[in-house]
């Protein structure tokens, strides 16, 4: 009974259900931009990369987690600083970022935004009404301008390496060619031959360049040439100019181990120490020989033992001959069955 009115407990169940549900909804950051500053205003990038510095005084409902100002919406802008609190508190203070503008950034006028987030991850994006206006911006990739000549167009590499000679023009609008690479392809995940481009006339904005590309011994067929450039604001031609060179001669077929490899035990006990196993094989190869012979053991479950790169050939010759090498089971080595495992390198 209160004043006279009876409070049935249903009803203070019901009244305490809603107090819950209110306690638990979330409370979701707020956050004023009080004022902002940009200096400078005005940035020509055309010399160099250049940043601007943007002083951000914020009042926050809760404490922010992370503050960062951008040129340009935080959707679609990289032009972002992280916020320093220089004084004042996390709730009530000034803050102060670093937004570095790169020598790439297309000429315009960019809006200041303040983007922050507090620990539970609720974030707020803020158009400041302030803006930049950035000038003389390198956003234009180089152009070739010529067509490439690859000299000579046709190699045969049965008896070595040869080298190839591409020369090309390319122009850049602003800050100049930087770098430059030519590569011999064939689809996407065969480039057998590439080198850096060198400047041999003209200048960065206009000029002849020349690559001197070492074509392998293990190349073979019809490749394309591709030319990357990327001037000093880092834009990027890159180009595929289609088939460009035939290599006939290379040499790829693979060397092979002729019969079964010969051990001079078969079984070592490493309680007493270290333990050498020698052994024995002959390996084939059809062109080039037999550049390197290495073997390993190694058991079923993965640990390996005895590698060894010191083979000596004992009879024969690179293209057929018999190789010996002397692997060593440390006293470390686990108990268990091990398998030999040879791999072999021929001179392409």
């Amino acid at each position: 009974m209160t004043g006279g009115r009876f409070i049935p407990a249903g009803g203070m169940s019901r009244l305490l259900l809603f107090l819950l549900l209110f306690v638990s909804t979330p409370v979701y950051t707020q956050t004023i931009l009080d004022s902002l500053t940009v200096v400078p205003t005005i940035v020509n990038v055309s010399g160099s990369a250049q940043s601007v510095t943007v002083t951000m005084y914020l009042r926050h409902s809760a404490a922010p987690f992370f503050v960062w100002a951008y040129l340009g919406h935080p959707d679609s802008s990289s032009m972002v600083g992280f916020g320093a609190l220089t004084s004042g508190t996390v709730l009530n203070g000034t803050w102060e970022a670093e937004v570095y503008v790169p020598q790439s950034t297309p000429p315009g006028v960019y809006p200041v935004y303040v983007w922050d987030i507090d620990s539970s991850f609720n974030s707020e994006t803020i158009n400041s009404g302030v803006s930049v206006t950035i000038t003389g911006g390198d956003s234009e990739p180089p152009v070739l301008a010529s067509t490439p000549v690859v000299t000579p167009p046709s190699i045969n590499v049965a008896g070595g390496a040869d080298t190839v000679v591409v020369d090309f023009d390319l122009t850049d609008n602003a800050t100049g060619v930087g770098f430059v690479i030519v590569e011999f392809e064939r689809g996407d995940t065969l480039t057998p031959a590439s080198a850096l481009a060198s400047l041999v006339s003209g200048d960065n904005l206009n000029g002849s360049w020349r690559a001197n590309v070492i074509v392998p011994q293990n190349a073979d067929g019809q490749f394309d040439l591709r030319i990357t450039a990327i001037d000093n604001a880092f834009n990027q031609l890159d180009t595929n100019l289609g088939p460009a060179l035939t290599v006939s001669g290379g040499d790829t077929i693979l060397p092979s181990v002729s019969g079964t490899p010969i051990l001079d035990r078969s079984a070592v006990n490493v309680g007493t120490g270290d333990q050498n196993v020698k052994v024995t094989l002959a390996a084939l190869d059809t062109y080039s020989g037999i550049a390197s012979v290495n073997a390993y053991f190694r058991d079923d479950s993965g640990n390996s033992s005895g590698s060894s790169f010191l083979t000596t050939l004992v009879s024969g010759d690179s293209l057929n001959g018999t190789w010996e090498l002397t692997l060593t089971f440390f006293e470390s080595t686990p108990e268990g069955t091990y398998h030999l495992l040879v791999n072999l390198d021929d001179v392409a």
